[in-house]
């Protein structure tokens, strides 16, 4: 085992080092201050201090010029092998001090016990076990079996401490081979979770910052609200969008460094997600379009906001995404301020050609040639069709600019729909139609736009007429449900595509195929049916199977409480897909 692949293990036996570099100082001055103390035993003084100074040098040497392991060059040791080798030392020099010091009665035998107990923490248990071994046989050789008047010091007979000092170390041999044994299973099962443990922390590492190099980088916007709705992250892009550092607002709360809009209406983090417990990722916002101002700065965002399942846990309340659209906005405008300029510059020549179309059919038609008079009545209904589209151009600017006002009144709604009805009548039959009516309850009275939600009706019985083949059947019904009062108009026509219907209030489409056929439409007319429908806090939907009929259904509430009231500022031009 290299020590170096292993810092904390290292550490750990430095600290092993210190101390047993500590225990040997205290037992060499302990065991030289001991031989000078009365102890009724024999001492050969000036050999023991000789001892004493050798092995305080070869300590010295070991633990303070030698270096902690040697792995290069010709004299290559291990820590363990060095440890070893100074614990055999040890046990050299207590059985040298025992036989300098009393022989039998000397008191420096447990320095064999001190020894082993001290390898059992960083030896392997077989280096436990030969050390054991080699203590024991130093021991009965100085003492058990070595006459000691043989060198003329001591003259001694057998007694019980030679046979009880060796039993003594056979015990403690194999405690310590225990001992041994157990901290390095336990060494080893840490070494094995500490590299697991490591390998898992750096694939950890490694996928955290692959996965912030790909959010830095994305180009899209990006920041994370905790529960409380302070700021936790945010990325590169999102900095320079919003024009922040990001040191400056991590912590922050939301609301005190942003303030987001919906139109007029002010947005809070709030809105972001709830703090309810939920099963799977949610999309509480999505693909919205909010005007951010911070530090006097205002873009436009295209905000999605994410909760997502783990987020209690993470302590993450969502995870806001947004690209900046404040370029396609202005374009946006200056698109709306164009067609608006335009309409209102075509809308007065318009106006004057069909009336001097309409007052030229009513003198001359008679005296003209049918060809002549086929001229002018497609001239007439081509400007018609013109007029029309300038109207609904002027409607759309005034939506989106938010300038177009609804004239709010008290309706009586059954009466209205019989009037729309009634207009139709007589196109239903020429066609060999059936336009129905059903209205069920008795409804009560709407406060709407009497004139812009009547266009909505219109709109949507002509389409179905437009659709429809003759002999097939129209139904117009209503009814009161939760406080709404949901309208709804039925054909038998050819149905609409199921690709189709996500974009079927959009301006500008037109369904291709079948139902382009005998249509003159703009695509406008749902598109404006929708955002009327949607002033008035109502909604709009549509059911369709293609080759049996389309089912366009609005609902508004029975009590509107739209903010917007004022007098009519654009036509809606009739008969507009």
């Amino acid at each position: 085992m290299l020590l170096d692949n292993y810092p904390q293990e290292t550490e750990r036996l430095r600290r092993y080092e210190r101390f047993f570099e500590a225990i040997s100082w205290a037992i060499l001055v302990a065991s030289y201050l001991v031989t000078f103390l009365p102890l009724g035993v024999p001492v050969h003084r000036l050999g023991f201090t000789l001892l004493v100074v050798a092995v305080g040098a070869v300590t010295f040497v070991a633990y303070r010029l030698l270096p902690f392991e040697k792995r290069t060059g010709d004299f290559r040791y291990t820590f363990k092998q060095k440890n070893f080798l100074l614990s055999l030392g040890d046990h050299l020099f207590a059985t040298i001090a025992i036989f300098l010091t009393g022989g039998i009665e000397s008191p420096f035998w447990f320095v064999y016990i001190l020894t082993l107990i001290a390898g059992s923490l960083y030896l392997p248990a077989g280096a436990i076990v030969v050390e054991s071994i080699e203590a024991v046989s130093l021991y009965l050789l100085t003492v058990a079996f070595l006459t000691p008047h043989f060198f003329g010091f001591y003259e001694v007979g057998f007694t019980a401490q030679m046979v009880i000092v060796p039993l003594v170390a056979v015990f403690a041999t194999v405690l310590n081979y225990v001992v041994a044994k157990d901290l390095a299973q336990e060494v080893s099962g840490k070494r094995v979770l500490t590299e697991h443990l490591k390998e898992k922390a750096t694939e950890a590492i490694g996928e955290q910052n692959k996965l912030r190099a790909i959010v830095t980088s994305v180009s899209d916007g990006i920041f994370v609200l905790d529960r409380e709705r302070r700021l936790i992250f945010l990325n590169k892009a999102a900095e320079n969008i919003l024009g922040v550092i990001d040191q400056e607002v991590i912590g922050k709360d939301f609301d005190k460094i942003f303030s987001a809009f919906d139109g007029s209406k002010r947005i809070k983090a709030e809105e972001f997600f709830s703090l309810d417990d939920i099963e799977k990722d949610r999309v509480v916002l999505a693909a919205k379009d909010l005007k951010f101002t911070t530090n006097s700065k205002e873009r436009w965002l295209r905000l999605t906001a994410t909760e997502i399942k783990e987020g209690k846990d993470l302590g993450i309340g969502c995870i806001c995404i947004f690209q900046d659209i404040s370029e396609e906005k202005s374009l946006e405008q200056m698109k709306l301020d164009f067609v608006s300029i335009a309409a209102h510059e075509l809308r007065t020549p318009l106006t004057a050609i069909r009336g001097y179309l309409s007052i030229l059919m009513e003198e001359v038609t008679k005296k003209l040639k049918p060809e002549e008079r086929s001229w002018l009545e497609k001239s007439f209904v081509s400007t018609t069709n013109l007029s029309a589209l300038v109207e609904n151009l002027l409607l759309i600017s005034g939506i989106e600019l938010q300038t177009l006002k609804l004239d709010m009144k008290e309706t009586d709604w059954s009466v209205l729909l019989q009037e729309v009805v009634a207009e139709f009548k007589s196109q239903a039959g020429q066609k060999g139609l059936k336009l129905e009516v059903k209205i069920t309850d008795k409804l009560p009275k709407l406060t709407i736009d009497k004139f812009r939600v009547g266009e909505v009706v219109t709109n949507l019985i002509s389409n179905a007429i437009t659709h429809t083949k003759p002999g097939g059947r129209i139904w117009l019904g209503t009814k009161l449900k939760d406080k709404e009062i949901v309208t709804w108009v039925k054909d038998t026509g050819v149905g609409i595509p199921k690709e189709a219907l996500p974009h079927l209030f959009t301006k500008f489409f037109r369904v291709s195929g079948v139902l382009e056929q005998g249509s003159k439409g703009t695509g406008l007319g749902l598109y404006i049916a929708k955002s009327i429908i949607e002033m008035h806090k109502g909604r709009i939907w549509v059911e369709s199977e293609l080759g049996v009929g389309s089912t366009f259904s609005f609902a508004l509430p029975v009590k509107s409480k739209t903010k917007d009231a004022g007098t009519k500022v654009a036509l809606f031009a009739k008969k507009q897909t």
